[in-house]
């Protein structure tokens, strides 16, 4: 058995250039037919749902934020439960702020298409 730095006598170690190009040809209409398969988006940004997903979870993540701020200031000042509630609003607005910026951002992006 040969090594794969030593070819056989007479015989060529690399494939000719038609024959990868087949083969990339080939490999590129199989992942196209299974990312249409998948319903992704083309443009690799990936699909509504992620994109779903992206703004709840922004959204949810700024209230929590808004709410822990409020927590710790409530029980280092001693205010219970005043910023908490305070801090649980910014949070909603700082939410609903990042939803509307990236549903504003995707109608753009969507209407340059």
């Amino acid at each position: 058995m040969s090594s794969p730095e030593t070819p056989e006598p007479g015989k060529n170690p690399l494939p000719d250039e038609a024959a990868l190009e087949a083969r990339y040809q080939q490999l590129k209409d199989k992942m196209e037919a299974s990312a249409k398969a998948s319903g992704a988006d083309d443009d690799g940004k990936g699909g509504a749902m992620g994109r779903a997903m992206r703004m709840g979870s922004e959204f949810v993540v700024a209230v929590l934020v808004g709410t822990f701020i409020g927590w710790q200031l409530d029980k280092w000042l001693d205010t219970k439960p005043w910023l908490l509630i305070l801090f649980l609003l910014f949070g909603f607005g700082a939410g609903m702020r990042n939803v509307l910026q990236l549903a504003s951002k995707e109608n753009r992006e969507n209407k340059k298409e």
